[in-house]
């Protein structure tokens, strides 16, 4: 084995390690922060997202089955953190955080970012300004399907990443290019893709 591979493959250890640890971390704060489980918090995050979602369309963001959504719609809604409104056509209805619902969801994104930059703070600011072009990279590589961007942004701050003209959401960038190459369509995508 080369001293390539030697180090690729210490590489491979160590970040698998700080990935999960560091996902299990983000998900138990987020949880405790917002009080309710993890799905439950990611589910809160796409509805305060305000993009006049469905419950089906938490179907395809969380990947679960329909009646695990509506088992889950519906306890957000006894918890008081969602309700179900008309939507404008007055057909469909459309899920909307409550007041507590967006507090708990703002508590979770700001857990998120308490344990993220308690691990990351004890890099130097050179090295995280590093860390910032070497994560997006990492980011851009992962985005191979609209399902991929899903699960990539479901914990993501879009104030602080989508509407950035000047550094771009790198998921965002990256999947427009993969959206426009010969590769759109091939995975059978439902036709509504404005909600996320």
């Amino acid at each position: 084995m080369s001293w390539e591979q030697r180090q690729d493959e210490r590489l491979e250890n160590m970040l698998g390690a700080l990935a999960v640890t560091l996902g299990q971390r983000v998900q138990e704060r987020m949880g405790e922060a917002a009080g309710c489980s993890p799905l439950a918090v990611t589910a809160l995050q796409w509805i305060a997202r305000g993009r006049h979602l469905r419950s089906r369309d938490l179907v395809e963001a969380l990947e679960i089955t329909s009646p695990g959504a509506s088992q889950l719609v519906r306890s957000l809604i006894v918890a008081g953190l969602v309700q179900r409104t008309r939507a404008r056509d007055r057909r469909q209805w459309v899920l909307r955080v409550t007041e507590l619902g967006a507090r708990r969801e703002i508590q979770a994104r700001l857990a998120r970012a308490m344990v993220v930059g308690e691990v990351v703070t004890t890099l130097p600011f050179a090295w995280r300004l590093r860390l910032i072009r070497i994560v997006e990279k990492l980011l851009a590589q992962m985005v191979h399907s609209k399902q991929s961007v899903l699960e990539l942004c479901r914990h993501c701050d879009w104030d602080s990443c989508r509407d950035a003209v000047i550094e771009p959401c790198p998921v965002a960038v990256a999947y427009a290019e993969w959206k426009s190459s010969s590769r759109l369509g091939q995975d059978g995508w439902a036709a509504r893709e404005d909600w996320w």
